[in-house]
């Protein structure tokens, strides 16, 4: 008996009662009822129209692109994120110390040379916002009026005279010149206001 060791070229009516030892040159028209025993060695070029039942053994290299949205979000939204409180409207401004006032006595503004051209005071100085800045500048008057320059934090006295009582005029320099008398005259409210360091007031 000599058995043919090539394939037909017809396909025979009825399928054979064994699988060949040999795959076929070309894949069949259509699939075949049941799944293979094992499966294939290499992806399908598609996917297939239902999912697998089990799970496969490895997850995928690449993960597959969705090929359209899920019908319906997720029913709720994500954690909330840390709850901030609203912002504050204006910068909260720093505390000022209770040793920090306007002096309350008038001062001599120099001009042209001349220092006591104009009698001013710390209420002049801020009258104007436009100018406070540029007032502030001049001479010591952000010593004299350290609220109004915002400079509490400067621990100066100021350099211009000032007007203890009428017709008399004075300065930081001579409230600070005889120690015995320094807390005499720093005991004054409106001197130990101009003259915070003299008097130890800067706390």
């Amino acid at each position: 008996l000599i058995l043919c060791l090539k394939p037909s070229s017809l396909p025979s009516d009825e399928p054979s009662l064994q699988p060949s030892s040999m795959p076929s040159d070309e894949p069949s028209r259509s699939p075949s009822d049941e799944p293979s025993v094992e499966p294939s060695g290499l992806p399908s070029d598609t996917p297939t129209n239902n999912p697998s039942s089990e799970p496969s053994v490895s997850p995928t290299n690449n993960p597959t692109a969705s090929v359209k949205p899920s019908a319906t979000p997720t029913g709720a939204p994500t954690m909330d994120p840390a709850s901030t409180s609203a912002p504050t409207k204006s910068p909260v401004s720093s505390p000022v110390s209770a040793s920090c006032k306007d002096s309350t006595l008038k001062f001599y503004f120099p001009k042209d040379g001349n220092p006591l051209a104009k009698r001013k005071s710390c209420k002049w100085v801020g009258k104007k916002a436009s100018k406070i800045i540029a007032r502030c500048e001049k001479f010591s008057v952000n010593a004299h009026c350290p609220i109004t320059c915002g400079t509490c934090s400067l621990c100066v006295d100021s350099t211009m005279q000032f007007i203890v009582q009428k017709g008399v005029i004075k300065d930081c320099a001579w409230v600070g010149k005889n120690g015995k008398h320094v807390v005499t005259r720093c005991n004054k409210a409106t001197i130990k206001d101009n003259c915070r360091k003299a008097c130890d007031n800067c706390s």
